[in-house]
């Protein structure tokens, strides 16, 4: 039996010794400041070594935009799962995903309708027919999924159409522990739904292009909608940011995206159009052409505001053979969607396989998820399901971008 030689051993674990090293001098550079560091309670006050006026915490004087080198994070999503420290859900966490390898629902993504005030080109979700759990449904599975939960996701259709959706915000909110909550809308009703996003924690907006290209993707006033929902929620003082639908012709709108980004000072999520659509006759029409998906890859790749992460996008630059995972899918194990039906499925792929075949039972939802199908994917087009297994395996550029996100989050905050 060969085994491994012994210096070649020792040198790895002296490399994961300083990779852990390196980790614990980033965080140290926060561990002081409590509105900027999550893991502030693992630290004491650093005391004032001069008696000349109260400590003013470094990351005041920085720009609104930070740099690639500042060592800010985000007090809201790094925050709110560093806080569960504190809480049991880590200790479920341990024990139930660490220890016992069972499926954890840190993250649900609830699809709250499947209406839609728009009827975007690439999109099947307006030729199904109109499903919308009822709130009672939802708030009771929100507050049994909540028990481990601390990522609820938010999506439809146009989530912003329900008239009751701020009764399932509350309770999402009001849930005990640390919760996260965003959500996905095209904005075109944001600026009415003022009392529903002040609670959400991030909310995510389409936004493809400029005006011609954008309402050409999701029609006439869509690209209105989304700028007056950028200025509400920026007056508002909330974080949000965009998706970017690539599809045949956005390669012209990069420029436009970059730029308009760049000025505001918000993330941009690129996600491919096979995300939304399966059919052959529109991936004929809208999807690009492998040299153009490459060329889009390669400049979003330079955009320091892309909330993709580099492993991520080298994924996508494989376009158009579908990339393998390199380690297990995170979907079914951490992550879940509950479709407009009641029907849990691993994740937004929706793939009939994998999901579990009777409607979710609100009060006994963790025992659904428990009984979801084990068979993982070895790859997919879904960005959100390969940045999260990447992000769960520790991936080490993986946490850099999502550091990075968090810092820009911080910025627009603090703005």
């Amino acid at each position: 039996v060969r085994t491994r030689p012994p210096r070649k051993a020792a040198a790895e674990t002296v490399r994961s010794a300083r990779g852990c090293a390196t980790i614990v001098q980033a965080l140290s550079k926060t561990a002081f400041n409590r509105e900027a560091n999550p893991f502030f309670f693992l630290f004491p006050e650093k005391p004032s070594r001069t008696n000349s006026g109260p400590h003013i915490p470094k990351h005041q004087a920085e720009p609104a935009l930070p740099s690639p080198n500042s060592s800010i994070l985000h007090p809201g999503y790094l925050k709110t799962v560093a806080k569960s420290v504190l809480n049991r859900k880590v200790y479920h966490f341990t024990k139930d995903f660490i220890l016992r390898r069972k499926p954890y629902p840190f993250s649900i993504t609830l699809n709250v309708t499947t209406a839609c005030n728009l009827h975007c080109s690439y999109c099947e979700i307006p030729t199904h027919e109109k499903q919308e759990p009822e709130m009672d449904y939802l708030v009771r599975l929100a507050r049994s999924v909540g028990q481990r939960a601390i990522h609820f996701n938010l999506t439809g259709g146009e989530p912003l159409l329900r008239k009751d959706l701020g009764t399932l915000v509350d309770t999402i909110k009001d849930l005990p522990g640390p919760t996260y909550l965003t959500l996905f809308t095209n904005g075109k009703l944001l600026s009415q739904r003022k009392d529903v996003v002040r609670r959400v924690d991030e909310t995510f907006i389409s936004f493809d292009g400029s005006r011609d290209f954008h309402d050409k993707r999701r029609g006439a006033g869509a690209f209105d909608g989304a700028m007056d929902a950028m200025k509400t929620l920026a007056d508002m003082g909330k974080t949000y940011s965009a998706t970017c639908v690539l599809s045949r012709g956005s390669e012209k709108e990069l420029d436009f995206v970059f730029e308009y980004a760049t000025k505001n000072k918000f993330k941009v999520g690129f996600i491919p159009v096979r995300v939304y659509s399966r059919s052959p006759q529109v991936l004929d029409e809208l999807e690009p052409s492998p040299d153009e998906m490459h060329r889009m890859i390669a400049r979003i790749m330079k955009f320091p505001l892309a909330s993709n992460s580099m492993p991520g996008l080298e994924q996508l630059a494989k376009w158009p053979v579908q990339p393998v995972l390199t380690r297990p899918c995170m979907g079914g194990t951490t992550f879940f969607a509950l479709e407009a039906d009641g029907r849990l499925y691993r994740c937004c792929e929706r793939r009939p396989e994998q999901k579990v075949p009777e409607p979710v039972d609100p009060d006994r939802a963790l025992e659904w998820i428990a009984r979801m199908p084990r068979e993982a994917c070895t790859g997919c087009w879904n960005i959100e399901g390969m940045e999260m297994t990447m992000m769960f395996a520790l991936e080490p550029r993986s946490i850099r971008k999502l550091i990075q996100n968090a810092r820009v989050s911080h910025a627009m905050r603090r703005s």
